[in-house]
């Protein structure tokens, strides 16, 4: 009869049984919260322990001589231990990853004199061969009634496959099924990007290559240009990836544009509107002199040719006569 025993207690017998394994040996207890605990760090213990053994024990086993005609100490073998430990702390011995070799023989070697199957089983609870002879038998039978025409007969042929079929699915959870290897997911090819256009190394005011922009200085021939002082090849350039430009990285972009001018223009009207009733022409220039001071508008007329103070307040004047109409 197997013995139900709880996971806590098979676990103690377990722990038991290696404590015992390791008692069989010669050693010194190690610095762990247990031996802390039975305050046994550093004691020896095994072949070398000189504590007396019980005499109850003393009288079981007869101690060996050596040469000297001294008495060897007795010590107690892995298959002595596994002689006197239950099956089902054997069987848990076989299951713990990471259990010595030693202990794992010890084990397997007691469980087969006792005729206790480590096989592996099936859902079903039995091992290969069981399913074997189960669909053997199984098949004998559906054999015998396969002649046989009546409705008793067909329903026991149909109940005998539905077992059989159940015994070979079962059986076939034996089978080692290879690793599904996933399909290389193949590369795209990358897409060449299309060469940038290279202005006319006349027109080349700079480029810029490993993220450093220089300045051209000017070009001799088709193929050279002149940068700080030295020379460059084009074609060198071309294929190292650089990126040209006609503009020189000096040169900033206008911050103050048309819709800037515009919009100042517009909001001193709208003032002049609100604050008096009719607008006349020297009011308009006085406000026009004003704006020509604003370094933003002088800036962009400027830019339009109008670089002289006459010329900057006449075209304000004219163009916010122009909003009043």
């Amino acid at each position: 009869m197997e013995l139900n025993i709880g996971e806590n207690k098979r676990q103690n017998i377990l722990k038991g049984f290696e404590d015992d394994i390791e008692k069989s040996r010669s050693g010194v207890y190690a610095n762990t919260p247990e031996n802390k605990k039975l305050n046994r760090v550093g004691q020896k213990y095994g072949a070398e322990k000189k504590e007396d053994e019980p005499s109850e024990k003393k009288a079981e086993r007869k101690p060996e001589v050596d040469e000297n005609g001294k008495k060897k100490p007795i010590t107690k073998t892995l298959e002595e231990h596994a002689a006197t430990t239950d099956t089902e702390t054997l069987k848990k011995v076989l299951e713990t990853k990471g259990a010595k070799e030693e202990l794992v023989s010890a084990a397997k070697k007691e469980l087969e004199k006792r005729g206790v199957s480590m096989d592996k089983k099936s859902s079903m609870g039995m091992t290969k061969e069981e399913h074997a002879g189960h669909v053997k038998s199984f098949n004998e039978a559906i054999e015998k009634l396969s002649g046989v025409d009546t409705p008793e007969a067909k329903e026991s042929a149909k109940s005998l496959t539905d077992q059989r079929n159940a015994h070979e699915k079962a059986s076939s959870e034996f089978d080692e099924k290879p690793e599904e290897k996933k399909p290389e997911e193949k590369k795209k090819p990358e897409a060449k990007k299309p060469a940038a256009e290279v202005p006319k190394i006349g027109k080349i005011k700079s480029y810029k290559i490993n993220g450093k922009t220089f300045e051209v200085d000017g070009h001799e021939g088709e193929g050279i240009l002149l940068v700080d002082g030295g020379r460059k090849s084009l074609n060198f350039l071309k294929e190292n990836g650089a990126e040209f430009s006609e503009k020189s990285s000096k040169e900033k972009e206008p911050t103050y544009v048309l819709k800037n001018y515009k919009k100042d223009l517009k909001d001193a009207v709208s003032s002049m509107q609100k604050d008096l009733d009719e607008v006349d022409t020297s009011e308009l220039y006085d406000v026009a002199e004003s704006l020509s001071y604003d370094e933003g508008i002088k800036s962009y007329l400027s830019s339009k040719g109008y670089n002289t103070k006459r010329s900057l307040i006449q075209k304000i004047q004219d163009d916010m006569e122009m909003m009043l109409d």
